[in-house]
């Protein structure tokens, strides 16, 4: 097939339309031309079409993924489904995954560090909720559950279960004369919370 037209693309500077035989065929970015030394007039056969398609997939994932991760950090299984949204093939999501895996702007482990860290941090949460949280963002549970055993012990998730409930009975301070129905909703708030059976227990016999 003859490429009879390189035009660049209004909304995509760095994207050029190749046209065949006279009719659009796909786009291609500026690295994929300069690299194979694209022109009009080339002669390009099937197979060496089939291979710069590929080719340009692969930077187009990258381009798309350090912008996706440039806004905050992502999982892998983000990255995963945001290309899968794109209509990306499975092989360019694979090699576009492997690449930030290797150069480390995809790390789950350091992913799920940061977000205990920074829910804890934020506001008091338990490691319930956490849990749900992050298998929402599709990490594994085996990494979660090393991770969490090793930023967020018990006696840190008591210490930040009795801070929850001390600030929820200072905002309720009509229920706290009502130490039935203090602990009844004070339970149900730590629940809502993310905190474990054991802990809220603890932390309601501390209000005693």
């Amino acid at each position: 097939m003859i490429v009879t037209q390189i035009k660049k693309q209004k909304k995509n500077p760095s994207r050029y339309s190749i046209f065949l035989d006279g009719e659009f065929a796909f786009g291609l970015y500026d690295d994929t031309i300069l690299k194979y030394g694209l022109k009009s007039g080339d002669n390009l056969a099937s197979n060496l079409i089939e291979k710069i398609r590929i080719e340009d997939e692969l930077i187009f994932g990258k381009r798309i993924i350090y912008k996706y991760l440039s806004r905050r950090a992502r999982t892998i299984k983000e990255v995963e489904t945001k290309l899968t949204q794109l209509e990306v093939s499975r092989k360019t999501v694979n090699e576009v995954i492997d690449y930030f895996l290797e150069t480390g702007y995809l790390n789950d482990v350091k992913f799920t560090k940061e977000f205990i860290e920074t829910k804890i941090r934020r506001k008091p949460t338990g490691s319930k909720l956490i849990q749900i949280k992050l298998k929402q963002k599709g990490v594994k549970e085996e990494t979660i559950d090393e991770v969490i055993g090793e930023v967020y012990t018990q006696n840190q998730e008591l210490e930040k279960a009795l801070e929850a409930a001390q600030k929820y009975i200072s905002r309720n301070r009509a229920i706290a004369a009502d130490n039935f129905t203090m602990q009844s909703r004070l339970y149900r708030y730590l629940v809502s919370r993310g905190f474990q059976s054991d802990t809220i227990l603890e932390v309601i016999k501390e209000f005693n």
